[in-house]
């Protein structure tokens, strides 16, 4: 067992103790330092030299962005956003500041039994990171008998859960503002934020990006976002519908598994799917039917992952067909689609 180190920081003294009670019932998760304010955060990091940061980022002294690249020079650590639901400035500060070090926001409970069900993610979450850090040998993806989408392609299903965001904006930017492929995307993330990761999207990448509506046509060119506690399916390739009554699938409410799986009526060349950054393993299974089907299937490699759990499940399935960066993928899938590699 590799002990893992951990630093907390927030106003409430309270709180951080119930943060280390919770995270210390992990055996390998040990709470090495505790923080009032930003400056003290950075301080603890300098000197405790922790593997991971859990913080709510509205401190004083030091807050916001300063505060987490006042973090990232100090040492590179993995850090875990803490923040109120009604923080929208906060859940765009962490989606933005991947590139230095910010695993995911998670929001602090509004009520008492909630904290519990906030130690057991963190924990996980905790654990997925560290583990995505570790070097593994993983069989590389088989490049034989690959479909040809012949500049066909027009659809694509992308997963993705802790560490996705970072992950997705890569991904869109690099498809380009000329982007004519239709996305929808299943991002694991807790209830509210969706409208602040589709807002933040739009903005960092050009692209038309929403929420999804049931019914809506999945016009050329946008990126529909699955929302909170609906399963996002495909029906006939170009209309977004929202099942609000299937139960939950691999644990979770979207499922990408099922999103991926209506996909598979479709003609292989015209679609694709992709898994991002995440915990867990949903979607690996619909996207190894996918390839059986000769579909285009894409998982993030492992360097490039906050945490490798759900493109690890689709390689170790032999379910990917390319193992690759965000930016990769992006690229791959214009290439497919007729435009510029």
């Amino acid at each position: 067992m590799t002990l893992v180190t951990a630093v907390l920081a927030d106003r409430s003294a309270a709180v951080r103790s119930v943060l280390t009670r919770l995270l210390e019932a992990a055996p390998e998760i040990r709470v090495v330092g505790e923080a009032c304010d930003g400056a003290e955060l950075v301080a603890l990091v300098a000197s405790g030299a922790p593997q991971v940061v859990v913080a709510d980022l509205d401190l004083p002294t030091l807050a916001g962005r300063p505060l987490v690249e006042a973090i990232a020079a100090t040492r590179r650590v993995a850090i875990f956003v803490l923040t109120p639901r009604q923080r929208e400035d906060i859940m765009r500060l962490a989606f933005a500041a991947h590139g230095l070090g910010v695993i995911a926001a998670i929001p602090k409970p509004d009520r008492p039994e909630g904290w519990q069900e906030l130690g057991a993610t963190l924990i996980e979450a905790i654990r997925q990171s560290a583990a995505a850090r570790t070097t593994t040998t993983l069989p590389a993806p088989a490049a034989a008998a690959e479909p040809a989408t012949g500049g066909r392609l027009q659809v694509v299903g992308v997963g993705a859960s802790t560490g996705g965001p970072g992950a997705i904006v890569e991904l869109l930017r690099a498809l380009g503002r000329g982007c004519r492929l239709r996305l929808a995307v299943v991002q694991h993330i807790a209830p509210g934020f969706e409208p602040v990761l589709a807002d933040w999207l739009a903005l960092e990448t050009g692209l038309d990006v929403a929420v999804a509506r049931d019914g809506e046509q999945l016009a050329a060119g946008s990126v529909r976002l699955a929302p909170a506690a609906a399963h996002l399916k495909l029906e006939g390739g170009t209309v977004l519908r929202l099942d609000r009554d299937t139960p939950p699938v691999n644990g979770h409410r979207p499922a990408v598994d099922l999103l991926f799986r209506s996909l598979l009526g479709l003609p292989p060349a015209e679609a694709a799917a992709v898994l991002l950054s995440g915990m867990g393993s949903d979607g690996a299974e619909a996207m190894a039917a996918l390839r059986r089907a000769r579909v285009l299937t894409i998982a993030q490699e492992q360097a490039s992952c906050a945490v490798f759990g759900m493109p690890r499940a689709a390689i170790e399935r032999a379910a990917a067909a390319f193992a690759l960066t965000p930016g990769e993928a992006g690229r791959l899938l214009a290439h497919a689609a007729g435009g510029e590699a």
